[in-house]
């Protein structure tokens, strides 16, 4: 009810799976009380909840998407920097922030979603800064841009505008990946269910996981074209 996910469910083009945490929190490294303190192993088991997902056929294994929201999306991070390999569609971030510097990986498309008004995840530098267990959170504007260079995405960006949402997007980078980053103004750390003349996060995340799988479907032609040409001048 509060991501306004269902619905999609509905629709038969989505399997929508929420795994469940133990003490309510995960464990998604410098923060998130009694899991980090009990040492849960969160990432592998969302790891293992992945490998799960992708045997059921009605799942296309190339299309397996990491949503997560405020702890969520810093452990969807977590999990994307250790096991990479698992996210074969894109990783989804609502109001959350790396609790660690990522090591350089295979690029991955990003959605982030957050309000220039959270208290939580800073959008640009703030001063003083926001401290969790010692840990720095990296401003939302730092977060995107170190993303971008994982994805080796160029500087030129498109950017959509409706009512207080603001989407940004870089489209030119790694092997056909795509970085999003939707702000709502004035908004603070919560899922947007959105205002009259602008969207819920929800559309956001939907729009994102079919603009993914459009980019893999052309990516897919291209290298059938590619493989056809080279197989009819072997011909030849």
């Amino acid at each position: 009810g509060r991501d306004g996910l269902l619905p999609l469910v509905a629709l038969d083009e989505v399997v929508l799976v929420y795994p469940t945490s133990v003490y309510r929190t995960w464990n998604a490294g410098a923060c998130c009380r009694r899991a980090m303190t009990h040492k849960v192993q969160d990432a592998m088991f969302i790891s293992d909840v992945i490998n799960r997902i992708r045997t059921d056929p009605l799942v296309d294994p190339n299309l397996i998407f990491l949503a997560g929201y405020s702890n969520g999306g810093k452990m969807a991070y977590r999990v994307a920097c250790l096991y990479p390999q698992q996210i074969t569609g894109g990783l989804i971030v609502l109001a959350g922030a790396p609790m660690a510097a990522c090591p350089p990986g295979r690029p991955l498309p990003l959605l982030q979603i957050d309000g220039t008004n959270d208290p939580d995840i800073p959008y640009s530098t703030p001063s003083p800064p926001v401290v969790q267990n010692g840990y720095t959170i990296p401003p939302l504007l730092t977060q995107v841009a170190n993303w971008r260079a994982r994805d080796d995405c160029t500087s030129a960006s498109t950017t959509t505008q409706v009512d207080d949402l603001t989407v940004q997007t870089w489209s030119s980078c790694a092997d056909g990946t795509v970085v999003d980053l939707a702000t709502y103004k004035d908004a603070r750390h919560g899922v947007e269910i959105g205002e009259p003349g602008s969207p819920p996060s929800a559309d956001l995340l939907y729009g994102f996981v079919q603009e993914v799988e459009a980019m893999h479907k052309k990516l897919a032609a291209e290298r059938a074209a590619e493989s056809r040409a080279s197989s009819s001048a072997r011909r030849r």
